[in-house]
Parts: structure tokens; sequence; C-alpha cells
């Protein structure tokens, strides 16, 4: 019996490698979709809030895309006046549907010497 369980075992192993190595399961890579998250992920309402040491970025993202996201997450960077960067703010969730909207507030510490700050990048899948 147990040569039997091993043998069901290990037939299964190898279908599963050969289906993950012909591209018909990749559960390492998201879902593909036509969209740009981007262009259709809207952010709004967008307010900083300090609180030393660090500060914490109040905003809303509505997904206006055609599609839904399994994980979205939303960074911010920090800048001195020189223009470099000195530290960055990120939100994320898992799951915004068609429509749906999430009201998000992204973390960081609170560098002493920013004087500005804007948003980095928005990334969906």
């Amino acid at each position: 019996m147990k040569i039997v369980i091993g043998l069901v075992v290990a037939a299964v192993a190898l279908f599963a490698l050969a289906a993950w190595r012909n591209g018909a399961v990749r559960p390492d890579q998201p879902n593909a979709t036509d969209v740009s998250p981007g262009a259709c992920l809207a952010i709004s309402d967008v307010e900083p809030s300090l609180d030393e040491p660090s500060i914490k970025i109040n905003g809303t993202m509505t997904n206006n895309c055609s599609a839904s996201f399994r994980y979205v997450q939303v960074t911010y960077k920090f800048f001195d006046e020189s223009n470099s960067i000195v530290g960055s703010a990120l939100a994320n969730m898992a799951g915004l549907e068609r429509g749906q909207t999430w009201k998000f507030q992204a973390f960081g510490l609170f560098p002493s010497k920013m004087k500005s700050y804007r948003l980095d990048k928005i990334t969906a899948y």
C-alpha cells in the first residue's frame, strides 16, 4: 500500500512539474491583464500627516479598471531641498475589485530634511 501511495505522489509531482515547465501553471506569476494600473487606478484626497518620527500619507485609490486586482500597492518618495531621495512610504492591500475604493495610509519614517514628497509608483496585479 505504501508503495502505491508513493507512486501516486511521484506521478502527481511529475505532472505538476511538466505543467509548470510548459507554462500551464505559474504560481509565481500574477494573472496577466490587459490593463495598465497607473492609467485606471485613480488616487485622490492625498493628505500628509506628521507625527514625528513618522509620516502618514492618507489618500483614496479607486479602481476604474476593467479588471480586479489581487494585490495593490502605492509608494511615495520623500525629497530634500536638492531633490535627493531621503525616504519613502508605502501602503498595500490584498484585493481591489472593479469599482471599489480603498482608503489607504502610507507609512514611513519622517526624515528631518524632507522638503517635498510625490507619488512614486502604483503596483497592481
